[in-house]
């Protein structure tokens, strides 16, 4: 088992790795709109990196410890862009019952390289004002690190709005679970 140190030494080396190959910049303590729908409080400073639809907060790097928002997802959109054309990724359908959309995340992460991903623990939750859902994730990475994940979102419009906080279970993801939670509880409709 490694000690507190090494995984402070290995998330450096890793988030400067990543730094190197994506932008990131700085998210500040004032509240942040996502993708126009909505609105949070961050409770402290995140790194930032956008792609298409998604946008990834961390502090250690994502690989170790990530919110990922999944912003207005549309019918027959994907949660993660395609690598290349043969890709198969399932479709989001805003028909989609609060178990589908954890199907979606399950069948999505684990075609992305996910290991023995496994839902659980899924229950309706609000998102702002609106009726949304919750559900706990257990998983290994495309590396084998254990992983765990909690995932938060609701339909508003038609349109998928996901918050998922992932992080390495024994450590990563509890020492930021609080703030995540917080983050949750900030959330402000900006639109519906």
């Amino acid at each position: 088992m490694m000690r507190h140190g090494a995984y402070r030494l290995l998330a450096a080396a890793l988030f400067l790795a990543l730094a190197a190959c994506s932008q990131y910049s700085a998210v500040e303590s004032s509240r942040v709109v996502i993708g126009g729908a909505y609105s949070v409080d961050p409770q402290m400073v995140w790194s930032k990196s956008t792609e298409a639809k998604t946008e990834i907060w961390t502090v250690h790097g994502p690989l170790l410890q990530a919110v990922v928002f999944f912003k207005n997802i549309e019918d027959g959109d994907t949660l993660f862009e395609p690598r290349n054309s043969d890709e198969d990724l399932p479709e989001f359908d805003p028909g989609m019952r609060a178990n589908e959309i954890m199907e979606l995340v399950v069948d999505s992460m684990t075609r992305r390289g996910s290991q023995n991903v496994e839902a659980s623990n899924l229950r309706p939750a609000k998102f702002g004002t609106e009726k949304g859902f919750r559900f706990d994730l257990n998983y290994q990475n495309e590396d084998g690190l254990f992983m765990q994940a909690l995932v938060c979102g609701a339909v508003m419009g038609g349109k998928l709005q996901l918050i998922l906080y992932k992080g390495a279970k024994s450590y990563y993801f509890p020492k930021y679970q609080q703030e995540v939670e917080a983050i949750l509880r900030s959330i402000q409709i900006t639109s519906a």
